[in-house]
């Protein structure tokens, strides 16, 4: 989870790109954290299509990029284990994004994979241009997708540990 609040471990700080995999027809959320070091307001984030070396192609249009916004929320146990805290509650399309130091985002990148696309890592890039339009920050993004296909199963299950059967299992 990324908090307000979240400092980002070296490691996670020198992360190169966001990367999943997903089989044709499925949907992948990608996540990047950012964590501003200045006040930066009305930042545009932009999508680009992603593209394979065989000429494989996702469409710009098939992505959704959203950030989350927070609620007050009340939990038995929470971060820094705090009953009260706040939570990533919806996922928002903004039309411009302000960032404040030391406040942690995260944005989120839902690609719809095409039935039709041809197995391979495809590669593309999110954008983060300030109000002038310059290119803040580039966030390179890939996705493998698979060389399976999905198959729709004959029935669907749904349980809740309400059951008394799935308690014994």
């Amino acid at each position: 989870a990324i908090y307000p609040d979240t400092i980002p471990t070296l490691s996670e700080a020198s992360a190169k790109e966001a990367g999943g995999f997903a089989a044709p027809g499925e949907r992948e959320c990608l996540s990047v954290g950012l964590l501003p070091l200045a006040e930066v307001r009305g930042l545009k984030c932009e999508v680009s299509d992603l593209s394979s070396p065989a000429g494989g192609r996702i469409p710009a249009a098939a992505m959704d990029l959203r950030c989350s916004r927070w609620q007050q929320n009340c939990r038995i146990f929470g971060h820094h284990n705090k009953t009260y805290n706040y939570t990533e509650h919806f996922l928002v399309r903004r039309t411009s994004l302000d960032l404040f130091p030391g406040v942690a985002r995260r944005l989120y990148l839902d690609i719809a994979v095409p039935s039709n696309a041809p197995p391979g890592t495809y590669s593309g890039v999110v954008t983060i241009k300030s109000v002038a339009g310059k290119s803040s920050d580039r966030i390179p993004v890939s996705l493998e997708v698979l060389p399976v296909s999905l198959q729709e199963p004959p029935v669907y299950f749904a349980a809740s540990w309400g059951g008394a059967i799935l308690k014994e299992h």
